[in-house]
């Protein structure tokens, strides 16, 4: 895998992360452990 594949994967895999943050304190409800952990598969 080259390098720029790799940096383009982690920045998605980033940007989930993020996002199930953002979705978690926008509802007000729940817990964004289960998609930050699952975020890489």
């Amino acid at each position: 895998m080259s390098t720029s594949t790799s940096n383009i994967e982690q920045l998605a895999i980033n940007t989930i992360r993020t996002l199930a943050m953002d979705g978690v304190e926008a509802a007000k409800s729940g817990h964004p452990g289960t998609p930050m952990a699952l975020a890489p598969v």
